[in-house]
């Protein structure tokens, strides 16, 4: 039964890559598919690297440099946290590979946050860094987080965390929505149950505390798909599904507030199958009651200039431009000033340099032609001379030999 289980998902995992290879091959891409493809069933791996440049409309071929001087504020607090970090993505490698590693995090998180001066570094984000790390490189990673960061995490790198508690409450009004004895049960107890377990998942999109291989970087396929609450909307959901759990706890606020910190740990969570439901059911529930709605219900009104009322965004558009029509444009911007450069030379060097009116003659078809053609007679007749010498060469060995 074990390997009929796995034949079946080798042979969907086949269908799914055939299916987006489709979507992204196809100009221009609709995105719009790709984000329902995201929430619902996720990306493989194959594929997954091409499809968050997709989501977050990072163009491939135009990707921006690595700056090794930078340094934020905070650089200290950055060292310690990225000298705790990576243990269990660098399992197995050589120490060397590990500081590189650790090496490559740093700068990308010095970079992000010395391109942005209003984002605040706050403890997590470096672990949502070293998964667009692992996945799509470090330059790649950099233009992801231009955007997230200016977006779907911005509410995270405020200096006073005031938005981000008002994000937090609203997982009250979710759970009395969709799970009323739950409800009941966590605002009934003795003392005053702060959402604050749900804040690490929050803040690093459960890349901190889930230890299931490709379990992070499947919840990263609905988060980079789905509105910036959508985190806030899979924590309502994982108490739902693991109700039971939370309701034999007794009312004590610090009995439920480490029970639901460690069921929103996923330590039920063995493949990246058992993600589905969870996941399935935080989108229903954002069906049911809208990001925008759900915002209105806020204890602490967040102003309504801020980026959660705006998602999605300006660069979130519906459809993109294919990967090789891309490629073809930056493979013309980088050949348009060597190519002008190269006509400028050879008109240069055909037309006499007697004033600057007679310089500046612009070339034709037919003068570009002719100096394509003698340049090529030139280097044909260079063959010519080059083989007949190594011809006469051997001849002359063999002639001395015997």
């Amino acid at each position: 039964a074990r390997d009929v289980n796995e034949n079946f998902l080798s042979m969907a995992n086949k269908a799914h890559i055939h299916a987006l290879n489709g979507i992204l091959h196809s100009d221009p891409v609709d995105v719009e598919r790709l984000r329902e493809w995201g929430i619902m069933q996720g990306f493989p791996p194959e594929l997954r690297c091409r499809i968050w440049l997709k989501l977050c409309c990072v163009n491939p071929y135009s990707l921006p440099k690595l700056d090794m001087r930078c340094e934020h504020s905070d650089h200290d607090q950055i060292r310690l946290d990225i000298a705790r970090s990576l243990w269990g993505r660098t399992q197995g490698m050589r120490v060397s590979q590990r500081t590189s590693h650790r090496r490559d995090l740093s700068r990308i998180v010095h970079n992000v946050l010395c391109r942005h001066a209003e984002l605040q570094y706050y403890q997590g984000f470096h672990d949502i860094c070293a998964v667009l790390q692992f996945t799509v490189g470090c330059r790649a990673s950099i233009a992801m987080l231009d955007k997230l960061c200016t977006g779907h995490l911005r509410h995270c790198h405020e200096s006073d965390f005031r938005t981000m508690r008002s994000v937090l409450a609203l997982l009250w009004p979710l759970i009395m929505r969709f799970d009323p004895e739950v409800y009941a049960h966590l605002t009934g107890c003795d003392g005053e149950l702060q959402s604050f377990f749900a804040l690490p998942a929050c803040l690093t999109w459960f890349a901190h505390d889930v230890e299931c291989d490709g379990a992070v970087e499947r919840l990263f396929d609905a988060f980079l798909s789905a509105h910036p609450l959508f985190p806030l909307y899979l924590c309502a959901a994982i108490i739902r599904c693991q109700r039971a759990q939370v309701l034999a706890v007794e009312r004590d606020a610090s009995l439920l507030h480490g029970c639901l910190s460690r069921v929103l740990a996923l330590p039920h969570c063995r493949t990246v199958v058992d993600l589905r439901p969870a996941v399935h059911a935080a989108h229903g529930m954002m069906l049911q009651l809208p990001p925008r709605e759900l915002l209105a219900r806020a204890a602490a009104p967040i102003p309504r200039d801020h980026p959660l009322w705006r998602a999605p965004y300006a660069w979130q558009p519906r459809f993109l431009r294919a990967d090789r029509v891309l490629w073809r444009e930056a493979q013309r911007q980088r050949a348009g000033p060597a190519s002008k450069h190269a006509r400028q030379r050879s008109c240069g060097a055909s037309l006499p340099a007697t004033s600057s009116s007679s310089s500046a003659l612009p070339s034709t078809p037919w003068s570009r032609a002719l100096s394509v053609l003698q340049r090529g007679a030139l280097r044909r007749d260079l063959a010519v001379w080059v083989l007949a010498l190594a011809v006469l060469a051997v001849l002359w060995v063999w002639v001395w030999a015997r």
